[in-house]
């Protein structure tokens, strides 16, 4: 799940999930959009430009580099080798793009009044039917490099990011490896997104170095800081999106009367609002 907020985790799959909550999932409705495809399109480009650097036998500087400004907090060591999960890496990434390929996009109006702060959720990880269910706040935030970020977030659950019990402790007591430690800058400059996301992850490696923080959740032995990170949605997906990023295109023009009703509607909404603060502060 992908909370703009950081909000406590309300999981999807849990078995004792109330019985209100499951019910809320289920309101979904299948949704077709010229955004919604155009965004996917750029996320499967990034996978594959990504896939592409970490197919060389020998990775490029440049390549290294980029992996480690998303890990280096990870590490104690001056310089990561990238050696050790760079083939963990891409079947990861190979995965991920298959999974999005097919992917059916879903929303639920009901959900985003339960949880406005919410912008994506799986509520399943079965690969036999990847379905990718989107809100209101994904709709408003459409064509920015923070629906990019989400999406490939959320398809990184299907490449075996899932929510372990060996993992509960250091995500909160609701147990997830969704989340990341900062707010999402909200920027359309997709280089600026990525260095102010990896920015915040300083609050990620400073919760992972406290003593007695570790001592307190009873941290397992040889759950080291780079395991957690490659471990954690955020995490690869940052990544993806920072070996990637040059193939982002800019968003097109999209024909209004094109859009799907439910698109139409939220976009209109978000108008009004911002006409109705436009007034409010003449």
């Amino acid at each position: 799940m992908y909370d703009y907020q950081n909000k406590p985790a309300k999981e999807t799959s849990q078995i004792d999930s109330p019985a209100s909550e499951i019910s809320i999932h289920r309101r979904t409705v299948p949704i077709q959009d010229p955004g919604l495809e155009e965004e996917r399109r750029n996320c499967l480009a990034i996978l594959d430009e990504a896939i592409s650097k970490l197919q060389n036998k020998n990775l490029s500087a440049d390549t290294k580099n980029k992996i480690r400004e998303i890990f280096e907090g990870s590490t104690s060591q001056s310089k990561i080798k990238t050696s050790r999960f760079k083939d963990e890496l891409l079947l990861r990434f190979e995965y991920m793009r298959r999974r999005l390929s097919s992917a059916r996009f879903f929303y639920n109006k009901d959900y985003s009044a339960y949880s406005p702060t919410t912008t994506a959720y799986v509520h399943s990880q079965e690969t036999s039917n990847i379905a990718i269910n989107i809100t209101n706040y994904y709709i408003e935030q459409m064509g920015t490099p923070f629906n990019l970020m989400t999406l490939l977030h959320e398809v990184s659950h299907f490449s075996d990011i899932k929510r372990k019990p060996k993992w509960d402790k250091l995500y909160r007591e609701s147990g997830t490896e969704d989340y990341f430690y900062a707010s999402d800058p909200m920027t359309d400059d997709t280089q600026e997104y990525i260095q102010k996301s990896i920015a915040g992850l300083g609050k990620f490696y400073n919760k992972m170095n406290d003593i007695e923080y570790s001592k307190s959740i009873g941290r397992p032995k040889g759950l080291s800081r780079l395991k957690t990170a490659l471990n954690n949605a955020d995490h690869i997906a940052l990544l993806a999106l920072n070996l990637g990023k040059e193939k982002v295109k800019e968003a097109q023009y999209i024909d209004f009367s094109k859009r799907h009703p439910i698109v139409q509607r939220i976009i209109k909404e978000q108008q009004a609002r911002r006409e109705a603060r436009r007034n409010a502060g003449n």
